[in-house]
């Protein structure tokens, strides 16, 4: 494959081509290369932080209908980073799931003080039946977290099942095509489904100004700031619709599965708080153990 580098000249910046045996091109990251890198700090941004970080999101303009603004999630982001190294109980663990096909398993977990884990990716070749489902998300469970699963479409039944019937564990079902009942913060409109109302509700958790502003903390992940800020929305009379997810995996070449677990998340935040609350701490968790069938070690 051949190099593309990028160099200072006199009128600027042009591609050095360092041909090899295929006869395709990459950019090829060069922070660690001391002249390129130079050359590429004198570029205007954003091709700097493009070229020499490969940030490819700086300087990308949010869309007129994007619902979460690009700058309230690297807000969230920096919050992360900058917050104390110490254990934060755990009080949701979510899990978009996908069994077969080109999507990934993504387990989240969400802590106390509005505190994001990092996002746990699991290959589709790992996701083999809804007994591994239901494992990973027990290995990952602490702190007899409240647990749910996306089961529009029903990818997620099987898993749901496993937990709560071979388990014991309660597991809650999220239908992003289900009615809402809920208002946006400020009472002003409706949504046309609970996939709209759990999407706002980020952003109005996200807001600074107009909305709750719960301090998010997000864990600085590139893929997981791409999807949060590739929702679409638009008005339907007095409510508010986001754009289908299918309509979203064609638009932005993939499905939005870290966005969607952080969503689902925060929509399970007040039952999870509640539960904290009212279930003793590990009760279920010293009970509970995975398949060892299934190459996952009892606990």
């Amino acid at each position: 494959m051949a190099r593309v580098n990028i160099c200072g000249t006199a009128n600027g910046t042009r591609p050095c081509l360092a041909p090899s045996s295929r006869p395709s091109w990459t950019i090829t990251h060069i922070s660690g290369t001391p002249n390129t890198g130079r050359c590429c700090k004198a570029c205007p941004e954003p091709l700097c932080s493009q070229l020499l970080y490969g940030d490819f999101l700086a300087g990308r303009e949010d869309h007129e209908w994007q619902v979460i603004p690009t700058a309230w999630v690297k807000v969230a982001q920096e919050r992360w980073k900058a917050a104390p190294t110490k254990r934060r109980r755990m009080l949701a663990l979510s899990a978009d799931i996908a069994i077969g096909g080109r999507d990934n398993l993504v387990i989240g977990s969400l802590h106390d003080g509005n505190w994001f884990a990092e996002l746990e990716a699991i290959p589709r070749v790992d996701v083999k039946n809804s007994v591994v489902v239901a494992n990973h998300m027990l290995r990952l469970r602490r702190d007899n977290a409240d647990m749910s699963v996306d089961l529009t479409g029903g990818w997620g039944e099987g898993a749901k099942t496993q937990l709560e019937e071979n388990q014991g564990t309660p597991c809650h079902g999220i239908v992003y095509s289900a009615k809402s009942g809920a208002r946006t913060y400020d009472g002003s409109s409706g949504f046309c489904n609970l996939r709209a109302e759990m999407v706002w509700k980020v952003r109005e958790a996200l807001d600074p100004e107009g909305g709750t502003d719960e301090k998010l903390m997000l864990p600085p992940d590139p893929v997981l700031e791409a999807e949060l800020t590739s929702y679409r929305w638009t008005p339907r009379g007095t409510d508010i619709l986001i754009e289908s997810k299918e309509d979203q995996k064609k638009r932005i070449g993939s499905s939005p599965d870290r966005g969607d677990t952080v969503i689902q998340l925060w929509h399970r935040k007040d039952e999870a708080v509640y539960r904290a609350a009212t279930v003793g701490r590990g009760r279920e968790d010293q009970h509970t153990s995975v398949a060892a069938d299934e190459g996952i070690l009892e606990w």
